[in-house]
């Protein structure tokens, strides 16, 4: 779950605030983004399992109608940056940085980092569906979605959860008042 970096910040300027895919951090969960789209750079170094399984993470949260990711070449008009890292000195497989107005709490930039150490390494053993739904879940962290404590793709271990069977979507998305673009959320693939 984010947390919030600064205590001293002033009301203009935007926060910054980070997930980690098995941490269960503290944070207030009510970030949104102005509108239920966004642009997102898929920049993981030519890595073609790193953008196919983004790809897929993207056209699975694409097909629930809470929220629309567009791909685009130009990374300047990219809200959101997916990379990848190679980082052994941490146990996180997935980060996802955002930064939000605190004044609206409108989600403004978000950064995922897909660790390569953990997610490509035949030592640990992740499949590609593993993959996908590591990218799915820290997606879900992108839209402003918390941990759960329940079997979802936001579960803080979230990569043994698939997002099309059981539990399509965190129960968070059909509760949470500050999801204020839902739809009928159905799966409709």
């Amino acid at each position: 779950m984010p947390s919030s970096e600064s205590d001293n910040q002033q009301p203009n300027q935007p926060v910054t605030s980070n997930s980690s895919e098995g941490q269960n951090q503290e944070t207030s969960g009510k970030q949104t983004w102005n509108q239920a789209k966004a642009n997102v750079f898929i920049d993981t170094s030519n890595n073609d399992e790193l953008v196919t399984a983004t790809r897929e993470a993207m056209n699975s949260w694409n097909k629930t109608g809470a929220f629309t990711f567009k791909e685009t070449t130009n990374k300047n008009e990219a809200n959101i940056v997916v990379q990848q890292v190679e980082d052994n000195t941490t146990s996180a497989i997935g980060v996802t940085t955002t930064s939000y107005n605190p004044l609206t709490n409108h989600l403004l930039k978000a950064q995922v980092k897909l660790n390569t150490y953990y997610l490509q390494n035949e030592n640990y053993d992740y499949s590609y569906q593993r993959v996908v739904n590591t990218a799915e879940h820290e997606l879900g962290h992108v839209i402003g979605l918390q941990h759960t404590n329940t079997a979802s793709v936001m579960y803080p271990a979230g990569s043994y959860f698939l997002f099309k069977s059981k539990i399509l979507m965190p129960l968070e998305i059909y509760t949470n008042p500050h999801m204020r673009h839902k739809k009928s959320f159905v799966n409709k693939s």
